[in-house]
């Protein structure tokens, strides 16, 4: 189900010849380094030049090149004459949010090289971001995280809290700053100073950013903002950066004003690699517009909104005017860089970073986002869709974004929402949720749904949260009716969860599987004071002994919840006010009485097999077991027990011809380290698979659970990827403990 921005050249022409109703329409023609009038013989040298003239009807093809620009699109199309932007060979025509850096020369003192840079200014809160041949390079941290486990990375662990107290200065009423004086037992030498620190406060909900106002043997007095109340605590997971004492390894960063002091990969001289650093949020803007279709392009280092003023929290009344966008076969890389967590940590990013799909009835669609450090895809409004992307490694800075998020805020303010669409997408590894949906609002005239989607490694930087997750500042009608129907979910701490005060989920025949979060939650699904929810026909998987397949601490808050032709392994807490009914659990054991026979758990394949008990043992549901939409399950009899019905045709992408085995990464422990006996050291690593999805993803130990080391010795940690198709990958990392 991997998606790709490939569009065959037959139908790009296709395209062409529809987008040109009538012989009034033109094609305007852009090629890097032209200076002509927007004809195929001298074309225009921007994509601006080509936008300022462009009418309905219009189609603007863009030869493969290079554009430094954020282009603003200032007319509209109509239904039947939308403007067109085409990328005249798919993927090769770059819209950069980034600029050329260069002269450099070797630094005065240390290693390095340093160049001076423009300043970036951001309307989005966004940071300063550099790159080498495309490839982002990290600023200099402590611990080191290699780029590619951005998604994963290391962390630190606070040892000891001398002293942490509340002071004035807060920037927002509703923030407290606070100074703390924390002990590191592995600190390295070296001037801290004036750092910054990213670290998860409490209970690691979120991260947030911080400065070291002193720093001494082991010591460092850092200066923070909190939202919830939460304090920096011992075993608070950490890391520093933009510091030159974390400045050690090649292919890392640092910035003093203007000035950049930089290690390229290899620690080669700058002078021979393409040194780029971000400079613009959007590579196109289309606010205010309508019938709007880009397609082809890539985006790098920059994002595409259709609504410039998205960081104004909406509140139920006021939405977007663009409307009917479309945006096809897109490569978005980078879209977002955030450095800075110290606003709100509910809402700075949550409604304006990645993709911003706002406004009435707009598309995204057969695209790929990666790399994000916020949103892959902010969408708020009316009837818009996401569907076939594939969004890979969101919100790596940890905070309250997703690979799509609805838009979030403290003060029960929330985006508009309703009628909107999320389907048929492959998400993958996310800081916290691949879907954020507290603000994704559902009625009979306008319903919502996120469907069919394919999701994988959620929660990977922070606790309590889940692949699919939402939930309220107090109990209303507010998301009635919204489904949530047909994902498989894996290799994510809990897979759906409805947090305080949802209310009016229909939730069926999704299938979940899951390895469990360390300390805080229990469940594969977790509901928190619901109520009216009918969660059914599901097939729940633990992967861990002693998890749940739902659980729920305020079980007898369940009002009006309904559990009914699910399977279960068991135990399973279903809460004790729920109406549970015609549900099947399994004891775990192959070959039990009350195995429901599963075609194969190595393949996550949870397809009843010919003779299952839970074949025709379902009760009919309206509504969940008379679906006739594309890809619902075709019932002959009575309805079966679980999330598929045996001899529908299955929804779950085919597996068929993969023969390629996934990826793992393993950041934590680091292969060859060494440790101190008894530091606190958390594992962090991640799956990924570009073919039929990963399965299951398990360590040694579970993400971000305490790794052996009680005693010295020599010690490996393994994770082990399986995919769909039951290809497997193991990775193992030897470390050493020492006295």
């Amino acid at each position: 189900m991997q998606m790709h921005n490939c569009v065959a050249a037959g139908a790009l022409g296709a395209a062409v010849l529809l987008a040109q109703p009538d012989a009034s329409a033109a094609t305007w023609y852009v090629a890097a380094g032209g200076s002509g009038k927007g004809t195929s013989a001298a074309p225009f040298g921007t994509i601006q030049a080509a936008a300022n003239v462009a009418k309905a009807g219009d189609v603007v093809l863009v030869a493969p090149g290079t554009y430094r620009e954020t282009v603003r699109v200032s007319h509209s199309g109509t239904a039947q004459a939308p403007i067109v932007f085409m990328s005249q060979q798919p993927g090769q025509a770059v819209v950069s949010g980034a600029n050329t850096v260069d002269p450099f020369k070797a630094a005065t003192s240390g290693t390095g090289w340093t160049a001076t840079i423009p300043t970036f200014v951001s309307s989005q809160g966004q940071g300063e971001q550099c790159f080498a041949n495309g490839t982002r390079l990290i600023e200099a941290r402590w611990p080191y995280t290699p780029p590619q486990s951005l998604s994963s990375p290391a962390f630190a662990v606070v040892t000891s809290v001398v002293s942490d107290e509340q002071v004035s200065g807060s920037p927002e009423p509703y923030l407290q700053k606070y100074q703390a004086v924390v002990k590191i037992a592995n600190l390295p030498a070296g001037n801290w100073t004036g750092a910054g620190i990213r670290l998860l406060l409490g209970l690691g909900y979120q991260q947030v950013t911080g400065q070291v106002t002193a720093s001494a043997a082991g010591e460092l007095t850092i200066t923070y903002l909190s939202s919830l109340g939460d304090t920096v605590m011992p075993y608070s997971q950490f890391f520093l950066y933009g510091s030159a004492a974390a400045f050690t390894q090649a292919g890392e960063w640092l910035l003093n004003g203007k000035q950049l002091e930089l290690r390229a990969p290899g620690d080669v001289n700058p002078g021979t690699v393409d040194i780029e650093c971000k400079q613009r949020d959007f590579a196109f803007d289309l606010s205010g517009q309508s019938y709007i279709t880009l397609e082809g392009f890539t985006i790098f280092a920059a994002s595409i909104t259709t609504d410039d003023t998205a960081s104004t929290i909406r509140t139920g009344t006021s939405i977007a005017a663009a409307s009917h966008i479309e945006l096809d076969a897109l490569d978005v890389e980078t879209p977002n860089s955030i450095r800075d967590l110290g606003g709100d940590p509910w809402s700075q990013w949550t409604n304006n970073t990645g993709v911003v799909l706002s406004g009435t009835d707009n598309l995204l669609t057969n695209s790929s986002i990666s790399n994000a450090d916020g949103n892959g895809v902010s969408l708020a409004g009316v009837g818009n869709q996401v569907l076939y992307n594939s969004i890979t490694d969101s919100n790596q800075a940890g905070t309250e974004c997703a690979a799509v998020s609805t838009g979030y805020s403290s003060g029960g303010v929330r985006t508009y929402n309703q009628g909107e669409e999320i389907g048929y997408n492959t998400l993958s590894r996310s800081g916290r949720a691949l879907v954020e949906m507290s603000s994704l609002g559902s009625s009979t005239a306008q319903p919502s749904r996120i469907h069919h989607n394919l999701m994988t490694g959620a929660v990977l930087q922070t606790y309590d949260n889940g692949a699919i997750y939402g939930f309220q500042y107090a109990q209303s009608s507010f998301q009635d009716g919204l489904e949530v129907d047909h994902n498989r979910i894996s290799a994510s701490p809990v897979g759906i969860y409805l947090d305080n005060n949802s209310s009016g989920f229909l939730v069926h025949h999704n299938l979940l599987s899951s390895p469990g979060e360390p300390g805080l939650t229990d469940g594969v699904m977790i509901i928190n004071i619901g109520t009216n929810h009918l969660i059914a026909n599901n097939s729940f998987y633990p992967e861990r002994s002693g998890m749940y397949s739902i659980y729920d601490s305020y079980g007898t808050a369940d009002t009006g919840v309904v559990i009914r032709n699910d399977i279960f392994l068991i135990p399973n807490y279903v809460g004790t006010s729920a109406e549970a009914d015609h549900d099947w659990g399994w004891n775990g054991v192959a070959g039990s009485s009350s195995d429901p026979q599963f075609t194969s758990i190595t393949d996550a394949n949870f397809a009843p097999l010919a003779g299952s008990p839970v074949i025709n043992a379902g009760v009919a549901i309206p509504g969940v077991t008379d679906d006739t939409r594309p890809g619902a399950q075709a019932v002959v009899g009575l309805p079966d027990i679980g999330a598929i019905e045996y001899g529908s045709p299955s929804w779950v992408p085919s597996a068929a011809g993969d023969t390629t085995p996934p990826t793992v990464t393993l950041t934590t422990p680091a292969e060859g380290a060494t440790y101190t006996v008894g530091q606190a050291v958390f594992a962090a690593f991640n799956c990924g698979d570009s073919g039929s999805g990963v399965a299951h993803c398990n360590g040694t130990m579970r993400i971000r659970e305490a790794v052996s080391t009680a005693a010295a010795g020599s010690f490996s940690f393994t994770v082990t990827a399986v995919d769909y198709a039951g290809n497997t990958t193991s990775v193992v990392n030897s470390y050493t403990v020492v006295q």
